[in-house]
């Protein structure tokens, strides 16, 4: 065994567990996984095989705790993958979850480009929809609007500007349910975009000011970086868009006065991006 291993072996503790664990999904070579998955299973006392997802489950079951300098190690290894990754760890941000479950969801920091204020074009235009696409369907004062689902699936996030006021759209492709918000709390306008990372199989979110991490779910940061002021607000969540099928009847929201996205404003996804895990 070398040097370096012998030395992680006499001052094991579990807590420790969660960077090797951590280390096997991002570097690259069969050998040194193979090498670091022996080094684990040795300190440890578990056989657990190569299947990182019961490696995790069995952190977070048995709570070992954590390396005290884990997100300095996190910011330093994701930083390899994308250099942005960095700045959601670095000094010692705080956190309202475990880091050792936000998970690397295999694309870089908005890999998933948001859609832009798409264009829009009448509900009978929509020649590309299906009867039986699913659309979510958003009526707002007056202005109503569909988002094909099978757009969405290229992005996972929308921004627009509906009834004179800017939302983002956030949909999860892991449950089939997207989530609107208002951008703009109390003055302060929250540009959000795609974090390339999850939290128990949730989108995370962050936001270009700060590049706090932001719960999909409860529309705040859950990791909030050194730039992060306190008095900062969450997003608020208007009514939950309804799934309706692409000619809109019977449901009044998807109606045939709706506009919708035209088939275009869908982006190529990156190379290189992988599918999210789903523990």
């Amino acid at each position: 065994m070398a040097a370096g291993e012998e030395l992680i072996v006499e001052g094991w503790d579990d807590a420790y567990a969660s960077i090797l664990v951590e280390l096997i999904r991002v570097v690259e070579g069969g050998e040194t996984r193979r090498r670091i998955l022996s080094l684990l299973e040795r300190t440890t006392g578990r056989r657990l095989g190569r299947d990182l997802d019961r490696w995790w489950r069995w952190i977070w079951r048995t709570d070992p705790g954590t390396h005290p300098e884990y997100a300095t190690f996190k910011a330093s290894l994701y930083a390899l993958v994308d250099p942005d990754f960095e700045d959601y760890f670095d000094d010692s941000p705080a956190a309202t979850v475990r880091l050792d479950e936000i998970r690397w969801g295999g694309v870089v920091r908005d890999g998933m480009p948001p859609l832009d204020h798409p264009k829009m074009i009448a509900a009978a235009e929509a020649g590309y929809l299906d009867d039986g696409d699913i659309v979510f369907g958003i009526s707002l004062d007056g202005d109503t609007r569909a988002y094909p689902r099978r757009i969405l699936a290229w992005h996972e996030m929308f921004k627009d500007s509906i009834a004179g006021e800017h939302y983002t759209g956030v949909y999860c492709t892991l449950c089939g349910t997207m989530i609107l918000y208002r951008s703009a709390v109390a003055g302060v306008h929250h540009e959000l975009g795609t974090s390339g990372f999850l939290y128990r199989s949730n989108k995370l979110m962050y936001d270009h000011a700060t590049r706090s991490l932001w719960s999909t779910l409860a529309g705040e940061p859950v990791v909030r970086s050194s730039a992060w002021e306190s008095n900062s607000s969450r997003v608020s969540s208007s009514p939950r868009p309804g799934a309706h099928g692409a000619d809109g009847t019977p449901r009044p929201l998807c109606c045939p006065s709706t506009r919708g996205t035209g088939a275009t404003t869908a982006k190529a996804r990156p190379t290189g991006a992988t599918s999210q895990p789903t523990s």
